[in-house]
C-alpha cells in the first residue's frame, strides 16, 4: 500500500482547520474516514503533517545458518 499524497494531507488538514466534518471530507477525497482520524491525531499529538517513515530493512532470520543452508 502506497501513502497518500502530500498535497491531500495538506488539503484534508485545511478542511478540518475550517470546521469541516471527517465524514465529509473522507467522502469528498475518497479516502477513509480512519485516515482523515489519523492525519488529524498525528497533527495534533506530534505536529506532523507528513506521512510515517517507511520501515528498514529486516535482517535475515536465518542468516546465521547460511553455511549449513547451501551446504
Amino acid at each position: 500500500m502506497h501513502a497518500y499524497s502530500q498535497d491531500l494531507r495538506d488539503r484534508v488538514l485545511g478542511a478540518l482547520e475550517r470546521g469541516e466534518g471527517p465524514t465529509a471530507i473522507a467522502q469528498r477525497y475518497e479516502v477513509s474516514r480512519l485516515w482523515v482520524y489519523q492525519v488529524r491525531r498525528r497533527w495534533e499529538k506530534e505536529g506532523k503533517r507528513q506521512s510515517l517513515p517507511v520501515g528498514g530493512h529486516r535482517r535475515s532470520r536465518i542468516a546465521h545458518k547460511e553455511a549449513v543452508i547451501r551446504g
